[in-house]
């Protein structure tokens, strides 16, 4: 329709026929029915409204307005996904969005979209299920602002808490958590999930003052990593808490058909009780403080841990503690290097020694790790009552 040298347009078609690849609730098949309706209204010789709806789920409003050069530029509006949002800023175009799952792929898109000048500049999204690296954060709130050479994301829910600052130029993500709790997603199909990459992915530099993964509390997490011919080099780790602390760095091959995570570690421990506490082999060493220091490799990524697939080696420097009276299932942890079986396997008779625990002054231990066994090839072990190696 054309009048006062302006046109109006509007477009409808009910998209039949085209199959859509993307994110609910924007996906479907080419049988499906999805109304679209566009169109392109001239409010004044200098302004246009252009509005578009797609089904039931999405709206766009967009004011353009002529720029000092004469050419029409987008002044302000508001792009709806599920959502009611009707105020339109003064200024950008707000996305306001309600999504019930989003996952790797979807950021990645993200970052690439974010790669160009971005029409939002503005977006508050509820996320019902987000899935990253097979876990998963329920009923988060997203803030996004996007700025020339900066954008930052804040992100609220019951289990994660924090800011995100992306600097495009040096491809720069730095993220600090009041809290970081990650729980392991059981639904998520491993076939998509796990073998996504992402493609050119930031560099990351990573605080959380609270990190817990499942039921296992960590305590405090910094994180520096980059990618580099496809391995994601862990440059620098620490993990703090009042028990105990570990740094170190290594490797992620993620690309591999084989993903696997290697480490080189130093863990020092401040009270050997409570951190096995922590790690619920409790009843096993009284007080003490330790110092282990090693290597550690395992499949998947670093947040897939497992001891009985694990290989590497260490060695252990413990004072000052009490190994504790045998209590039935404990054992486990040491397997063959289990202390509280060691009168078991010697020659002479200790077992007045050990029968309500062993003060030790000194262990000194290197211990071999193949497929979760541990096996020592250097071992003593010092007290008031008594030597052992």
């Amino acid at each position: 329709k054309i009048k006062n040298k302006t046109t109006d347009i509007q477009i409808t078609s009910d998209l039949k026929g085209l199959k859509l690849n993307l994110p609910p609730p924007f996906n479907k098949e080419e049988s499906d029915i999805t109304t679209l309706l566009f169109t392109k209204e001239s409010t004044s010789a200098k302004q246009e409204l252009i509005k578009a709806e797609i089904g039931t789920f999405a709206s766009v409003k967009l004011i353009k307005e002529k720029n000092d050069n004469g050419e029409m530029e987008i002044k302000n509006g508001v792009i709806n996904i599920n959502s009611l949002q009707k105020e339109i800023p003064e200024k950008g175009v707000l996305l306001s969005a309600e999504l019930s799952e989003v996952n790797l792929k979807n950021i990645n898109s993200l970052f690439k979209d974010m790669d160009t000048k971005s029409l939002i500049t503005n977006a508050n999204i509820n996320i019902n299920e987000l899935d990253i690296y097979g876990y998963k954060i329920l009923n988060s709130n997203i803030k996004y602002l996007p700025s020339n050479k900066n954008t930052s994301i804040q992100i609220s829910s019951k289990d994660v808490l924090g800011n995100i600052l992306w600097n495009k130029d040096e491809n720069l993500l730095k993220a600090g958590f009041e809290k970081l709790h990650l729980k392991k997603n059981d639904t998520l199909n491993n076939d998509d999930e796990d073998k996504f990459v992402f493609s050119n992915p930031p560099k990351i530099n990573i605080k959380a003052k609270s990190f817990i993964v499942d039921e296992d509390t960590y305590g405090g997490l910094s994180l520096i990593a980059y990618k580099e011919n496809k391995v994601w080099n862990i440059k620098n780790f620490k993990i703090n808490n009042s028990n105990h602390n570990m740094s170190g760095s290594g490797f992620w091959d993620d690309e591999s058909l084989n993903p696997s995570t290697s480490i080189n570690f130093t863990w020092n421990i401040n009270n050997i009780e409570k951190t096995f506490e922590q790690l619920s082999y409790p009843e096993l060493i009284k007080n003490g403080k330790a110092s282990v220091i090693g290597t550690l490799s395992w499949p998947n990524s670093p947040f897939d841990f497992d001891s009985s697939v694990s290989q590497g080696n260490f060695s252990l420097t413990a004072t000052d503690g009490i190994v504790l009276e045998a209590k039935p299932g404990v054992a486990r942890l040491f397997g063959l290097l289990t202390l509280q079986n060691l009168p078991r396997r010697l020659s002479l008779d200790f077992s007045d020694i050990f029968s309500k625990g062993f003060i030790f002054d000194r262990i000194n231990a290197g211990v071999i790790i193949n497929k979760g066994i541990l096996k020592s090839n250097r071992f003593s072990m010092e007290g008031p009552a008594a030597e052992v190696s």
